[in-house]
């Protein structure tokens, strides 16, 4: 993870940033996830998306 959270939590505190993938640690969902025929991205952090997401 290439991510300011990652180089910040190392800096402060010696811990490693976790492997997480697509995955963003700031929001949820916020990531790619497998289907039967490839990926799907799926970002609905917003609280006005995540009911539209909800609905599908």
């Amino acid at each position: 993870m290439l991510q300011q959270i990652g180089y910040a939590s190392c800096f402060a505190n010696g811990t490693n940033a976790e492997k997480i993938g697509s995955a963003a640690p700031y929001a949820a969902p916020n990531e790619a996830f497998p289907t039967k025929d490839g990926w799907i991205m799926v970002a609905a952090y917003d609280y006005k998306r995540w009911p539209a997401l909800c609905e599908l």
